[in-house]
């Protein structure tokens, strides 16, 4: 499960950015995760709380934005979010 090691690794980062600022405990830490990232984000959400066991992020709670893919359409123009993993225009396909 290479969620595991993601979590890992914005655990990592955001200690970081804590100890440059400063900070005392995270308490929420956001993520966006893109439809096409191949990170699942319920397998990201287990990981997370074995990654900050013992940090100064233990307490912080994993907020997840999902991202649509978006395609931009040669024929007609549009923009659109096509419904993976048809990346095809929703507008006139």
């Amino acid at each position: 499960m290479h969620e595991l090691s993601i979590a890992q690794a914005i655990i990592d980062e955001v200690t970081a950015i804590a100890k440059r600022e400063h900070a005392g405990d995270v308490l929420v830490v956001t993520v966006e995760i893109g439809s096409l990232s191949g990170v699942e984000p319920d397998a990201l959400k287990m990981a997370f709380p074995f990654a900050m066991e013992g940090t100064q992020l233990a307490k912080a709670r994993l907020v997840i934005r999902k991202i649509p893919a978006r395609v931009h359409c040669s024929a007609c123009g549009k923009r659109t979010a096509p419904d993976f993993p048809f990346l095809v225009c929703a507008s006139c396909g």
